[in-house]
């Protein structure tokens, strides 16, 4: 393909049926690759973190319909839906309903409890949403406070360079992922804390399909 030199090269999914270890190093080297001939590539994948890594832009699509492009960070940190939300890394999600909203920051009365969140594009001004949270975003907290809650810790998940926790607040199921210089015990009760910035408040989909 690459010596007919074209002006646009397309992958669909060509590192699907590789191991693991073997898929990614070849992302490493297809992506200098293409930088390094000044071909513009466009990447076919399902795999997240293949988007992440090889895109300089990332698309987003379901049924054909484009949600979000940006670059990789920006989605990551900014998903514009609840779809781009799940399909884009790790998350937990709170359900909840809009107490206030500037436009800017809404606060959210959730499953776990009050939370400030950040509106993305699709919020609503009142109503019910969910708080999306990335797994990394959380840190221990020595009481409460703003943005912060109290869980159990459940489980423990050694990762090698940190532990994934399983932690219940009420009936509402947590993960966090923390430093392994953060080893916490199983069934103590902990405080998390969440940035306001760190958390987003997404349209509540399944309304929006009862309705339709």
């Amino acid at each position: 393909a690459l010596a007919l030199e074209p002006a646009v090269l397309l992958m669909d999914e060509p590192l699907s049926n590789l191991d693991a270890r073997l898929r990614a190093q070849l992302r490493i080297e297809l992506k200098g690759l293409t930088r390094t001939i000044g071909i513009t590539t466009v990447y076919v994948t399902h795999d997240q973190t293949e988007a992440m890594v090889m895109g300089d832009r990332i698309a987003v699509m379901n049924h054909g319909e484009i949600l979000q492009e940006g670059t990789p960070q920006a989605l990551y940190q900014r998903p514009a839906s609840l779809f781009v939300a799940k399909f884009l890394g790790e998350m937990n999600f709170l359900a909840g309903v809009i107490e206030s909203s500037n436009g800017k920051f809404a606060r959210v009365a959730t499953t776990a409890g009050p939370l400030i969140a950040v509106c993305s594009e699709e919020t609503p001004a009142q109503g019910s949403v969910v708080v999306g949270i990335r797994l990394e975003d959380a840190s221990l907290a020595s009481g409460p406070g703003e943005n912060v809650i109290s869980a159990r810790v459940t489980a423990r998940h050694y990762l090698g360079d940190a532990f994934l926790y399983e932690m219940k607040n009420g009936r509402q199921s947590l993960q966090i992922r923390l430093s392994k210089q953060e080893r916490l015990e199983l069934n103590v009760e902990v405080h998390l804390a969440f940035p306001r910035e760190c958390c987003i408040a997404f349209r509540d989909d399944s309304e929006q399909k009862l309705r339709q």
